[in-house]
């Protein structure tokens, strides 16, 4: 749980620091905030979607032994 808490997280925080970067890309800033966000973003979507197959993957194991 603790995981994909933080995978939100990393997901909301990188979405606003490519937002804030897309903004105006003339600085070194701004590139800094849109490369900041891709690292955040990227491993947070990455984690979510293995801890969903996952879960899925679970889920089904048990639906098929009843």
């Amino acid at each position: 749980m603790r995981w994909n808490l933080l995978a939100i997280f990393a997901v909301v925080l990188g979405t606003l620091l490519i937002i804030k970067g897309l903004d105006t890309l003339t600085s070194w800033r701004a590139w800094f905030f849109c490369i900041s966000g891709l690292v955040l973003f990227l491993p947070g979507i990455i984690r979510s979607y293995v801890l969903t197959r996952r879960l899925w993957a679970h889920k089904s194991s048990t639906e098929d032994k009843d």
